[in-house]
C-alpha cells in the first residue's frame, strides 16, 4: 500500500509540474544531467584507460617490394646446401631524401623435412623468437611518449603498487629502462618452478599467466645487484605485464593496433606460425621447426614453442617482409617518432631514437637491441639480435648510419646453423651495402669521395679535370686557337 501511494505522489507532482510549466522541469531535468554527467566524469577519471595517442600511416608510401631477388635467392640456397631445411633472407634499404623503403626477400629450401617438394615460399612466416624484444621496447617507449605519467625512469613499484600485493624494495629504484636493458636484477633463470608452472598454465588467458609468473619474483630480492647487466627473458615478461595493466588491453591487442596497423602489417601473429591451423592442408603451408637431428616438430605441439607467458620476450612470427617493415622505422628517426607519436625533435640526446639504441652503461646492450660494432660494418653502430629456439633461428642487423637492415631466418636451431648464419652473413652484408649505395644521392657520394682521397695527399679521377694546373692549360690551349683563327 505504502510503495503504491508513493508512486500515486509522485506521478501527481510530476503531473503538476508539467500544468506549472515546462521551465520548472527543464531546469530540473538539466541539473539531473548535469549531476549524471559528473558523476560520469569522477567513474571516468578514476577507471580510465589512457589516450596513447593517435594511430597513422608511418609510412608516405607504400614500400618497394621486390620478393624474389635472385642474388638473396643464392645465399639463402648456400645455406640449404649447407644442411639448412629453409631459409629466407632479407635486405631494407632507405633513401635517406624521400625516405622511401624498398625490401628484397629471397628463400630456398623446403618447410618440412619429410615434404621435400613442400618448398618455402617468400610470404611465409617465420617464428622471430628472441627479436621480440626489439618490438616490445619500441611498445614501451609509445606508452611513455604518450602517458605523461610515464617515463624512462618510472620504477615497477609506481606501476604495479595497485595490481600486485607485494614488491621488494629493493625493486622500488628499478625503472623501465633497467627492465628493457637487463639491469633490473632479475635473474637469467627464474627457476624450476616457476618454468614448470608455465607449462602448466597453457590453459589461462596470457595476463593471467604473467601475473602468475612475475609475482612471486617481485616479491622476492633481486639476486643481481642493479645496473649489472644479466639477459633474462623476465625482463620481458615483466615489461609485457606492465603494458597490459595499464591499457587494460592484452599484449597481442596492443601489438596488432599500435605497431602492426601504422606500419600496415598483416602477417603478425604469436607462437609458432600454424599452430592454430584448423586442418592439416594449412598447417603444412608454414615453415615446421627443425632440432638438431634435423627432426621436424608439428607447430600443434606445446613443446613446439616456449609458453604463452614469454609472448612478450620471444613469440612474435610474421613474413621477412613485413619484418622488414618494422626494422625500416629503426633506420630513421622520422619513421620511428611517427610510429611512436612522437611530436618533437627528431635529433637530439633525449629523443625516443637516440634512447632506444644507446646501451646501458657498462654494458652492450640496448632497448631490445644489442649495439656493437661489427667487422661486416666498420666504423659503425650496428643494432643487432639474434632469435635462437630450440627448433628456429633468427638473427636481425639493423645499421641506421647506412640505412640498411639484414635478416636470416632458419626453420633448424643448432650449432650449426648458427656457424652457417656466421658464415653466410658477410656475404648478405656486402649485397647490403652494394644496394644501400644505389639510394645514396651520386653527386654527394662522388664528393664525399673526392674528399676522402684529397686528404690522404691523392687527386682521384674524376677530380683531375678541376685541377688549377688543367684549369690554366686549358686558358693557354683556348687563347693559342683564338690567336690562330685571328691569323
Amino acid at each position: 500500500m505504502g510503495n503504491a501511494a508513493g508512486k500515486k505522489k509522485s506521478s501527481l507532482k510530476t503531473s503538476t509540474d508539467e500544468v506549472k510549466g515546462s521551465g520548472s522541469a527543464r531546469r530540473s531535468n538539466q541539473s539531473s544531467k548535469e549531476n549524471v554527467t559528473a558523476r560520469g566524469k569522477r567513474r571516468s577519471k578514476r577507471g580510465t584507460k589512457p589516450d596513447l595517442g593517435d594511430i597513422w600511416k608511418v609510412f608516405d608510401r607504400e614500400p618497394e617490394m621486390i620478393l624474389e631477388d635472385e642474388k638473396i635467392e643464392a645465399i639463402a640456397h648456400e645455406l640449404v646446401e649447407k644442411g639448412v631445411p629453409g631459409a629466407c633472407c632479407g635486405i631494407v634499404t632507405l633513401d635517406k631524401r624521400s625516405l622511401g623503403i624498398t625490401i628484397r626477400v629471397g628463400c630456398s629450401g623446403i618447410r618440412q623435412v619429410d615434404q621435400p617438394k613442400n618448398f618455402v615460399q617468400p610470404g611465409d612466416k617465420w617464428l622471430f623468437g628472441g627479436c621480440t624484444k626489439a618490438i616490445t621496447a619500441t611498445l614501451v617507449s609509445r606508452f611513455i611518449v604518450q602517458i605523461k605519467s610515464l617515463s624512462w625512469k618510472s620504477t615497477i613499484d609506481s606501476v604495479l603498487h595497485k595490481h600486485i600485493k607485494k614488491i621488494h624494495r629493493v625493486y622500488h629504484k628499478v625503472t623501465l629502462l633497467n627492465l628493457m636493458t637487463h639491469t633490473s636484477g632479475i635473474a637469467a633463470d627464474p627457476g624450476p618452478h616457476l618454468n614448470s608452472m608455465a607449462w602448466s598454465m597453457s590453459n589461462l588467458a596470457p595476463t593471467i599467466q604473467r601475473e602468475k609468473f612475475v609475482f612471486p619474483i617481485l616479491a622476492k630480492k633481486p639476486p643481481i645487484a642493479i645496473g649489472q647487466f644479466v639477459y633474462s627473458e623476465t625482463n620481458y615478461i615483466v615489461l609485457g605485464l606492465i603494458l597490459e595493466k595499464i591499457s587494460g588491453m592484452s599484449y597481442e591487442e596492443l601489438i596488432r593496433r599500435y605497431i602492426c596497423e601504422p606500419l600496415g602489417i598483416q602477417t603478425f601473429g604469436l607462437g609458432a606460425p600454424g599452430h592454430q591451423s584448423k586442418d592439416q592442408t594449412e598447417l603444412m603451408e608454414h615453415p615446421w621447426g627443425h632440432d638438431k637431428r634435423k627432426k621436424p616438430k608439428k607447430p600443434s605441439l606445446l613443446t613446439a614453442d616456449v609458453p604463452p607467458t614469454y609472448e612478450p620476450a620471444a613469440k612474435i612470427h610474421m613474413a621477412a617482409a613485413d619484418w622488414g617493415r618494422f626494422a625500416a622505422t629503426h633506420l630513421h628517426p622520422r619513421l620511428l617518432h611517427r610510429l611512436l607519436g612522437y611530436e618533437g625533435e627528431d635529433i637530439g640526446e633525449e629523443t625516443p631514437f637516440t634512447i632506444l639504441h644507446k646501451p646501458a652503461s657498462r654494458t652492450k646492450y640496448g632497448c631490445g637491441w644489442t649495439v656493437t660494432n661489427q667487422r661486416n660494418w666498420p666504423g659503425t653502430v650496428v643494432l643487432t639480435q639474434s632469435g635462437k629456439h630450440e627448433l628456429n633461428h633468427c638473427v636481425v642487423w639493423v645499421v641506421p648510419d647506412k640505412k640498411v637492415a639484414v635478416l636470416i631466418a632458419c626453420n633448424m636451431a643448432s650449432y650449426k646453423s648458427a656457424a652457417l648464419v656466421e658464415k653466410v652473413a658477410p656475404k648478405l652484408t656486402k649485397l647490403a651495402q652494394n644496394y644501400a649505395m644505389r639510394h645514396t644521392d651520386y653527386k654527394v657520394q662522388r664528393r664525399h669521395d673526392f674528399h676522402n682521397q684529397t686528404s690522404k695527399g691523392k687527386v682521384p679521377r674524376t677530380a683531375q679535370s678541376f685541377s688549377h694546373k688543367n684549369v690554366e692549360e686549358r686558358r693557354k690551349a683556348a687563347s693559342i686557337k683564338q690567336t690562330q683563327s685571328f691569323a
